[in-house]
């Protein structure tokens, strides 16, 4: 398509990754506008996003996307920010997407599949790994270590791995992004689990719920899923335990731990 060339060229100074997100977009969009460039057009493509399950963040993401898109091919840009979806709230972002019958199902279904189906899963049903952080996961005596996402500076956090459960961490292998994010909507079919968005996050957003009901101290939490610490917050900075003696703890009350046995 032309357009997307001239898409690329007006990426060229973006990251690869920035490059692949923005094409991938901009062709679904052209796939469904067929040559359709209005207003009317552009408003029902992101409504059958948010209709088939796409996060907030996402539709924002084809927003911005797509204005780059109409620049790039020289067509005014017929929305403006009013049109935006707005962001999701603090409430919002820790909300389950999945509940925990449906996560059991995800993980039966994964167990009778494909060993990398397996591991993937069980990275985010145990630890609630980020897909960026299932990119490149180390496996070593016992224990993964994990490049945390979401820091100004590379971090390792090393985790246990609950014994005799190695086993299901023998079909990992490292493959991009694109590639274990697109495993999870396999998975869902498979398993005839609804997506409602957020992909891998939404598991983990159903863990960071479960293991506070669970009665776990909020700061182990804040810990064992990898979360930035808050700033300013005394209780959290003054929580020191071991990080194996945290994965201990949180294992004792783990919600989706039982189904991996």
């Amino acid at each position: 398509m032309r357009e997307l060339e001239l898409l690329e060229l007006n990426l060229r100074k973006k990251s690869p990754k920035t490059q692949a997100t923005y094409r991938c977009v901009a062709k679904r969009f052209l796939e469904f506008a067929k040559g359709d460039f209005s207003r009317t057009k552009l408003l029902l493509f992101l409504e059958d996003m948010e209709k088939r399950g796409y996060s907030a963040n996402s539709v924002r993401l084809a927003y911005y996307t797509l204005a780059r898109l109409y620049k790039a091919i020289e067509i005014p840009y017929p929305l403006d920010r009013d049109d935006l979806v707005p962001p999701p709230s603090g409430e919002e972002l820790f909300t389950p997407t999945l509940s925990k019958e449906e996560i059991e199902r995800l993980i039966l279904c994964a167990k009778q599949e494909r060993s990398y189906w397996a591991s993937l899963a069980f990275l985010s049903t145990v630890y609630g790994l980020r897909s960026i952080e299932m990119t490149n996961v180390l496996l070593s005596g016992g224990t993964l270590k994990v490049t945390v996402a979401k820091k100004k500076r590379k971090t390792i956090r090393s985790h246990l791995i609950p014994p005799g459960m190695e086993r299901w961490l023998n079909g990992y292998v490292r493959r991009k992004e694109w590639t274990v994010s697109n495993t999870f909507h396999k998975l869902c079919r498979q398993a005839g689990v609804e997506e409602r968005g957020g992909a891998w996050h939404s598991v983990r957003r159903s863990l960071n719920t479960q293991l506070k009901l669970a009665g776990l101290p909020r700061e182990a939490v804040i810990i064992f899923l990898r979360w930035e610490k808050p700033r300013g917050e005394m209780d959290t900075t003054y929580f020191h335990l071991p990080h194996d003696e945290i994965d201990r703890m949180v294992f004792a009350k783990h919600p989706f731990l039982g189904y991996w046995m």
